[in-house]
């Protein structure tokens, strides 16, 4: 679940029977109405129940990590980057390799330039093949 806090939150926390863990923390600037800046804690969290292992909740929090990753590339364009998304980038790549396709529209994670699907260059797409492999090199401790 993400969660938007004012305090930062601390890596494992317990509440009442169960056992919060946080991840992905980011601080983030908000402003208010009169244009007044404020920091906010942005962050992911798992509950667990407080007899569960620590490797049962590593492998759990790694497992969400892989499954819910996403990359932007330097255009600024957000691709889904789970196990199943980095398969489909891997195909469309070779695809477009094969037939001299240098764009192709493809639906993102997140909104660009007011929708989700855009016209991506070939490029793009193996900037975020790329950037998918590296991320998830860091979850796994590949990298």
């Amino acid at each position: 679940m993400k969660v938007l806090a004012n305090e930062a939150p601390k890596d494992i926390e317990l509440l009442g029977k169960k056992k919060l863990v946080n991840f992905n923390i980011e601080q983030v600037t908000k402003e208010n109405e009169d244009g007044t800046t404020y920091i906010m804690y942005q962050y992911e969290q798992l509950r667990f129940k407080p007899t569960d292992t620590p490797k049962y909740i590593e492998d759990t929090v790694k497992d969400y990590r892989l499954n819910n990753l996403k990359v932007t590339t330097t255009g600024g364009k957000t691709f889904y980057a789970d196990p199943s998304s980095r398969v489909d980038l891997r195909d469309v790549i070779a695809q477009a390799e094969d037939k001299g396709l240098p764009s192709t529209t493809w639906k993102l994670a997140e909104d660009f330039e007011g929708s989700r699907y855009a016209v991506v260059t070939l490029d793009e797409l193996k900037e975020a093949s790329s950037l998918a492999l590296e991320e998830k090199g860091k979850i796994v401790g590949a990298l």
